[in-house]
C-alpha cells in the first residue's frame, strides 16, 4: 500500500472512530426546567444535554421530543434545548458558545412529562419526570442529575444551564447520617432563635456530601421539625466526615423534654437514626462519644469532646463606678457556666483603701445552686475609695478556669460628684509657635465641659467676626448627666481668597445647654496654597472630613503622672464617634513585658474592668477606670494600655502611654507633678496655689488630686490626712465656685 492510501486510511479510520457508537461517548439528559417561576412556560422552558464521553458527538441524526438537532457536543461539554433563545439568555444568562443553544418548538408538562433522546448510538436516553413534580415546581429552580444517575431539585436559582449541576456530586445515601449531640435544655429559652435555644446535631460519616433538605427530625409525641434552610447555618448541604446542627428555632411542633425524650431522624417514612436519653442539666448536651452518650459541655457544629470538671464564675454588677454615697447598690451573680449543679460557698468583702475591711459578706454558704442566683447589697460608706471582692470557697468539683472565681471591683463615693449646674469653657487653642492663625488653616481647641442636671446634648464649636461665622461649625452630642468633659474639637476656617474679611482678632465660640464661652485668637495672613488651587482645597477638604465621619476618635485624657506599688490610681478616656452609631468595649490595664502589673498577681484577667457602652451619631463619651497596681512591683517604668473594640471587630485600637514607678514611700501621700486644669473651664487668676487651680472632676477622694496621690498604707498618720484632704478640697470647689457666681454677676 503507497502512502497516500495509507493517509487515506488513516483519516477515514479516525473519523469513523471520532463519530462512531463505541461507548466513549454518551449523550444525556442532564437538567430539566419544566416549570419557570421568573417567566411563562412558552418563554423560559428549557433541557439541557451533557456529553459525558470523551470525544465529540454529532448530533445531526439525533432529536429531542421528536425535534430534529443538530450540530457537535465537544466531550465534558453541554447543550441547551430552549423553546425561545432571546428570552432565555434574558432569564438565566448568555452562553458563551453560539452552538451551546438551539431554540425548538416543544412544550414540557408540569404535571410530569415524558422527554425522550433518540437517535444514533450516543442520542439514546429517556427521563420521566412525572414522580419529580414536587420539586422544582415553580419556585425559579431546575431538576438536576446527579453523579450517581438520580434527580433532585437545584440548589441555586435559575438552575446551572451550561454549567455542572449544583447537586452533580451530592450523594443520597442518607444512610452515612447520624444523630451525635442533643442541647435538650439549654440557657434561656427553649424555643429561641438560633444559635439559642434546643438543637440536634447531625454528622455525616460518608465520603460524599449530602443535602439534608426535607429530611425530618421527631420527637417522641410526632412532633415534626422540618429540616430547612431557616433551621440551619451556613446551607442544609452537610460534607462528608462534617457536622451540621437543626436548631428548633421557634418551631413550636417540635420539643425536647428534659425528663424523657426520644429523638428520630427521618427520611420519608424510612428512619435513619434514633436516639433516647432520660434527665438533663441546663447548658449541657448529651454526646455521642466512641458509640456511647455521656453529658458534656456543648460543641455544636465541632467534634464532641468529654471534658472532666466544672466551670463556675462570679462577678459584680454595677451601673457606676463612682457614687454620691446613698446611690451605691451593687449586685453579686454565680453563675454555673458547665459541669453539674452544687452546693456553692461565696465570701465578699469591701476593703478601704488602707486594705482594712469595713464589710463582710456571705451570700451563699453551702447552698444548692442549680444554674446561677444573684444577691444585691446597698452599703452606707463615708467618702473614700473603696475595693468590693467577691471569691467562692471549697467547690466541691475541679473548676477549670479559676481566673472567674474571684471577682473585684473598685469604687469611690463622693457626696459632690452630681453637680447639678452645667458649665463651659475654652481652656487652650492650638496654633502653632506663632499664636497666629490662617485663613483656610484647621486647628484644635481644648475645651472644658461639664454637664449637670441637663436634658439638651448638642455641643458646638465654632469661629466668628463681629458676629458672622468664619469656619464651619463642629458639632457633638453628650448623652451623660453629671459629667466632666475635656474635649479637643476641630476647627476649620473660611479661605478668604477674596479678602473681603480683614485680619485681626477673632473669637472661637463653644455653645451648649443655653451657654456659651469665647475666647479670642488672631488671624493673619491666608494659606498661599488653599487660595493658589482652591478646588483642590476644596476636594482635599471634603475628603478629610468624609475619613473624619468613618472613623472615631480614642484618647487617654486624665492619667497620673507616676504610681506606686499597691497604689489606687484614675485615668480617663475620651470617645469621640463618628456620624454614625457604634457600640464599643473599653478596657485598660498596666503591664511590662508580656506581664500585667494591674490584674492582681494575676487573679484577675487584662479585661477584668471592661466597660461597654453604644454611642449615637457623634457622641462623645469619657470612661473611667480605677486600677490598682499590684503589691510586688520594682522601681521603673511601666505601659499603660487602653484598648477599645468597635463593633466586635476582631482588631482593636490600643492607646499606650509610659508611667514611671516611684519607690515606696513610709507615708502614704505623695506630691506628683500632675497637670490639672481650672475648676469648671474657668481660667486661672493665678490666686491659687503654685498659680493653679483645681479642676472639678478631679474628686478629693479619687487618688489623683491636684497633684496628690494616695495610696494604700497601714500608716495612722496617713488615714488622719484623708479627713484634711477631703476639707481642703471641698474649701477650694466652694471658693472657685463663689468666684464664679461673682463673675457670672459681673457679665
Amino acid at each position: 500500500m503507497n502512502h497516500r492510501n495509507k493517509s487515506t486510511l488513516f483519516i477515514f479510520l479516525s473519523l469513523s472512530f471520532l463519530f462512531s457508537s463505541d461507548g466513549l461517548a454518551q449523550l444525556q439528559i442532564n437538567e430539566i426546567m419544566y416549570d419557570p417561576g421568573q417567566c411563562s412556560d412558552s418563554y423560559c422552558e428549557w433541557v439541557e444535554l451533557f456529553n459525558n464521553g470523551s470525544t465529540p458527538i454529532n448530533i445531526s441524526e439525533c432529536s429531542l421530543n421528536g425535534k430534529e438537532l443538530s450540530g457537535v457536543i465537544e466531550p465534558q461539554d453541554y447543550l441547551l434545548a430552549v423553546r425561545n433563545e432571546r428570552n432565555f439568555s434574558q432569564y438565566f444568562g448568555n452562553i458563551s458558545s453560539a452552538n451551546k443553544i438551539i431554540e425548538l418548538s416543544f412544550s414540557l408538562k408540569n404535571t410530569g412529562d415524558n422527554i425522550t433522546l433518540t437517535g444514533n448510538g450516543n442520542c439514546s436516553d429517556t427521563v420521566d419526570y412525572s414522580s419529580f413534580t414536587a420539586l422544582a415546581a415553580g419556585n425559579n429552580k431546575s431538576l438536576e442529575k446527579r453523579e450517581d444517575h438520580s434527580w433532585g431539585e437545584s440548589l441555586v436559582q435559575g438552575g446551572t444551564p451550561g454549567q455542572q449541576n449544583s447537586i452533580w456530586d451530592l450523594s443520597v445515601d442518607y444512610n452515612s447520617l447520624e444523630i451525635t449531640e442533643i442541647l435538650p435544655n439549654p440557657f434561656g429559652e427553649e424555643d429561641a432563635p438560633k444559635p439559642n435555644g434546643e438543637w440536634v446535631e447531625l454528622y455525616n460519616n460518608g465520603e460524599k456530601s449530602v443535602d439534608l433538605q426535607g429530611l425530618m427530625l421527631k420527637d417522641e409525641t410526632e412532633g415534626k421539625l422540618p429540616i430547612a434552610d431557616n433551621k440551619v447555618t451556613g446551607g442544609t448541604i452537610i460534607c462528608g466526615g462534617c457536622y451540621k446542627v437543626v436548631y428548633r428555632d421557634g418551631d413550636s411542633d417540635f420539643a425536647l423534654n428534659q425528663d424523657y425524650e426520644v429523638v428520630r431522624l427521618f427520611a420519608g417514612d424510612t428512619i435513619l437514626d434514633s436516639v433516647s436519653y432520660s434527665g438533663s442539666t441546663e447548658g449541657m448536651s448529651w454526646s455521642k462519644l466512641q458509640g456511647e452518650w455521656y453529658g458534656t459541655v456543648p460543641t455544636p457544629g465541632a467534634e464532641n469532646k468529654y471534658v472532666a470538671g466544672c466551670d463556675w464564675d462570679i462577678n459584680i454588677q454595677m451601673e457606676n463606678k463612682i457614687f454620691t454615697g446613698t446611690d451605691l447598690n451593687f449586685t453579686v451573680a454565680a453563675e454555673r457556666i458547665y459541669g453539674f449543679p452544687q452546693n456553692i460557698t461565696v465570701r465578699g468583702t469591701i476593703e478601704d483603701v488602707f486594705g482594712e475591711v469595713v464589710k463582710e459578706y456571705t451570700p451563699w454558704t453551702n447552698d444548692e445552686v442549680h444554674t446561677s442566683a444573684s444577691k444585691q447589697y446597698s452599703p452606707n460608706l463615708k467618702e473614700d475609695v473603696y475595693q468590693i471582692s467577691f471569691w467562692f470557697e471549697n467547690l466541691s468539683c475541679a473548676d477549670n478556669i479559676i481566673a472567674n472565681n474571684k471577682a473585684a471591683a473598685l469604687v469611690a463615693i463622693n457626696p459632690q460628684y452630681k453637680q447639678t449646674k452645667s458649665s463651659l469653657a475654652i481652656e487652650e487653642i492650638y496654633l502653632g509657635n506663632d499664636e497666629e492663625a490662617e485663613w483656610g488653616d484647621q486647628f484644635r481647641a481644648k475645651v472644658n465641659i461639664y454637664k449637670g442636671y441637663e436634658t439638651k446634648y448638642s455641643v458646638q464649636l465654632w469661629a466668628e467676626r463681629d458676629g458672622e461665622k468664619i469656619s464651619k461649625t463642629t458639632t457633638v452630642n453628650i448623652d451623660e448627666k453629671y459629667k466632666y468633659y475635656p474635649l479637643t474639637l476641630p476647627v476649620q476656617l473660611e479661605p478668604n481668597c477674596n479678602q473681603k474679611i480683614e485680619d485681626g482678632t477673632a473669637q472661637l465660640v463653644l455653645d451648649a445647654f443655653g451657654l456659651q464661652t469665647k475666647k479670642e485668637f488672631t488671624i493673619a495672613g491666608e494659606d498661599s496654597e488653599v487660595c493658589k488651587d482652591y478646588l483642590t482645597y476644596v476636594t482635599e477638604l471634603a475628603k478629610e472630613e468624609e475619613k473624619q465621619n468613618l472613623n472615631s476618635a480614642y484618647e487617654i485624657i486624665e492619667f497620673p503622672s507616676s504610681i506606686e506599688a499597691g497604689g489606687i490610681f484614675h485615668i480617663k478616656v475620651q470617645l469621640l464617634n463618628d456620624k454614625n452609631p457604634h457600640s464599643y468595649e473599653v478596657w485598660s490595664y498596666l503591664y511590662r513585658g508580656n506581664k500585667c502589673y494591674s490584674c492582681q498577681d494575676s487573679a484577675l484577667e487584662r479585661d477584668e474592668h471592661k466597660q461597654k457602652v453604644t454611642l449615637r451619631e457623634n457622641e462623645a463619651k469619657i470612661l473611667e477606670f480605677l486600677l490598682k497596681a499590684d503589691e510586688d512591683m520594682e522601681e521603673g517604668e511601666y505601659k499603660l494600655k487602653v484598648s477599645a473594640r468597635k463593633d466586635e471587630q476582631k482588631t482593636t485600637k490600643d492607646l499606650i502611654v509610659e508611667i514611671p514607678l516611684l519607690p515606696r514611700k513610709d507615708d502614704s501621700v505623695v506630691q506628683l507633678q500632675d497637670d490639672s486644669v481650672s475648676l469648671l473651664g474657668q481660667e486661672d487668676d493665678g490666686d491659687g496655689e503654685n498659680g493653679q487651680s483645681l479642676s472639678p472632676m478631679k474628686e478629693a477622694i479619687l487618688p489623683t488630686v491636684q497633684g496628690i496621690t494616695v495610696y494604700q498604707s497601714s500608716s495612722e498618720k496617713a488615714r488622719q490626712l484623708i479627713p484634711f484632704i477631703l476639707a481642703t478640697t471641698f474649701g477650694l470647689l466652694c471658693l472657685v465656685f463663689i468666684g464664679q457666681a461673682w463673675q457670672s454677676r459681673k457679665t
